[in-house]
C-alpha cells in the first residue's frame, strides 16, 4: 500500500499534548503507530498538500475521471488485461486523458502495484478510487470496483448539475432585474432630471427620490468602490483566517440552510462509504476515504470522531449517532445493514435516498422562490416606472399651468 502523511494531535503518558506528522498507509495504521510510541491520539487528519508525497497534485476533472474508470471497467469486463486495456485507451484518447493512460501503463509495467499507480492519478477528493480499486483487486473483481468508483463520480456530477440547474433561473432573474434597475437609475433618470430643473417647481416625491438615488450612485461611485475594496480585503483576510469557511459550514450544517444541505453532505458521505464497503474495502480505509468526498471541514471533523469510535470497537450505526446532525434515516438503515450483513449496499442506498430527498427539497424551494423573486422584482420595477411616469406627468401638468 502507498504511504500518506497524516498530521496528529495526541497526549503522552504525562498528559502533555504532542503534535506532528506521521507517514502511514492509512489513518488506522497511523493510530496504531502512535499508540506504539506511547501516545494517545486525539485527532488524525490527512496532511495538507504541502506535506504530501512529492508528486504532481493535479488531478483529472470528475467527468474525465469517471469516463476513464468506466471505459477501463468495460474493457476489463470484456476480458482484456489491465495493460492491454490501458494501451487501447491510450491510442483512442488525446491530451490529458492520453497522458494519464500512458503514465498508468508505465507505472504498472515498471512493477508498481495497481493501487500505487492509481494513487498517482486519483488523489484529493478522488482518493476513494484507490481504496475501491485495491479492495476489488483483492476480491478478484476489478471491473466491478472500477464501475463502482465511476458511479460515485457520476453521482457527484449529477448532484452538481442538478443544483446548478435548480438555482440558475432565480439567479438569472435577480441579475436581470438588478441590471434593469441600474440602467434606469444611471441613464433614464439623468435624462429626465433637466426637465425637472427647468420646470421651476419641486418634482413629485417619487421622482425626487429617484433623482437623489441616481445622484448618489453617480457621484458616490468612488466611495462605493473604496467601500467595496475594503469589504473585499476584509473578506479575503477573514477567508485566510478560516472565518468565512467556518461561517459557511455553520450556515450549511447548523444554520438556516441545514434542512437542505445536511442531506446532501451526509448523503454523499454515506453513499461513498457504502460503495467502498460493498466493493470490499476495509472499514478503516472506507471511513477515511469517504470523508474525503466531503468538502465541509466541520462535517469532516464530526466524521473523524466516527472513525475513532469505530476503531475503538463501536458499531458504525452507534458511531454515526454521535455525529451531530447526521440523518436518522441513514443511521437506521446502517443498523439494519449490520444486522443483515449487508451494510455496504444499505448504506449506499440510504445515502442516495437522502441526497435525492434533499435535492427534492431544494428543487421545491427553488420552484417556490422563482415566482416570489419574480413578483418581488416586478413590484420593485413597477414602483420605479410608476415613480418615473407620475413624475413626468406632474412635470407636464406644472408646465401647462
Amino acid at each position: 500500500m502507498p504511504e500518506f502523511n497524516f498530521t496528529y494531535v495526541a497526549v503522552d503518558s504525562a498528559g502533555r499534548r504532542a503534535r506532528g506528522t506521521i507517514a502511514a498507509a492509512d489513518d488506522g495504521a497511523a493510530f496504531a503507530s502512535l499508540r506504539g510510541r506511547g501516545l494517545s491520539p486525539i485527532s488524525i487528519r490527512p496532511a495538507p498538500a504541502g506535506h504530501s508525497n512529492p508528486r504532481s497534485r493535479a488531478s483529472l476533472p470528475d467527468r474525465q475521471a469517471a469516463e476513464l474508470l468506466d471505459a477501463l471497467a468495460h474493457l476489463l469486463g470484456a476480458g482484456a488485461d489491465i495493460r492491454t486495456a490501458l494501451t487501447i485507451l491510450e491510442q483512442k484518447q488525446a491530451g490529458a486523458r492520453s497522458s494519464t493512460f500512458t503514465n498508468l501503463n508505465k507505472m504498472i509495467s515498471g512493477g508498481s502495484s495497481l493501487d500505487q499507480a492509481f494513487a498517482s492519478v486519483f488523489h484529493g477528493g478522488q482518493a476513494f478510487v484507490v481504496a475501491i480499486v485495491s479492495a476489488a483487486e483483492a476480491a478478484g473483481d476489478l471491473p466491478a470496483g472500477l464501475g463502482r468508483a465511476a458511479g460515485i463520480l457520476e453521482a457527484r456530477l449529477r448532484l452538481r448539475s442538478q443544483l446548478i440547474s435548480t438555482l440558475s433561473y432565480p439567479a438569472f432573474v435577480a441579475m436581470s432585474a438588478l441590471l434593469t434597475v441600474g440602467v434606469i437609475l444611471l441613464f433614464v433618470v439623468p435624462a429626465i432630471e433637466p426637465m425637472a430643473e427647468d420646470s421651476g417647481t419641486t418634482p413629485p416625491f417619487a421622482l425626487h427620490a429617484l433623482i437623489m438615488t441616481s445622484h448618489a450612485l453617480r457621484d458616490g461611485w468612488r466611495e462605493a468602490a473604496a467601500a467595496f475594496a475594503v469589504l473585499l480585503l476584509g473578506l479575503l483576510a477573514a477567508s485566510r483566517l478560516g472565518l468565512v469557511e467556518r461561517f459557511l459550514d455553520w450556515l450549511l450544517l447548523d444554520g438556516p440552510l441545514r434542512r437542505w444541505s445536511r442531506g446532501i453532505v451526509y448523503g454523499r458521505y454515506a453513499s461513498a462509504l457504502g460503495s467502498m464497503l460493498a466493493g470490499g474495502a476495509s472499514m478503516v480505509d472506507a471511513l477515511r476515504l469517504a470523508s474525503q468526498c466531503v468538502r465541509s471541514r466541520l462535517a469532516v471533523a464530526r466524521l473523524e470522531k466516527v472513525s475513532i469510535l469505530v476503531r475503538q470497537g463501536e458499531p458504525i450505526s452507534v458511531a454515526l449517532e454521535r455525529a451531530a446532525g447526521f440523518p436518522p434515516s441513514i443511521i437506521r438503515l446502517a443498523a439494519v445493514g449490520e444486522a443483515s450483513n449487508s451494510l455496504g449496499d444499505l448504506l449506499r442506498r440510504a445515502g442516495e435516498l437522502e441526497e435525492q430527498s434533499a435535492l427534492a427539497k431544494v428543487e421545491a424551494s427553488a420552484r417556490l422562490a422563482g415566482p416570489i423573486v419574480i413578483i418581488a422584482l416586478g413590484l420593485m420595477l413597477g414602483a420605479l416606472m410608476a415613480g418615473l411616469l407620475s413624475g413626468i406627468t406632474g412635470l407636464g401638468q406644472a408646465a401647462l399651468q
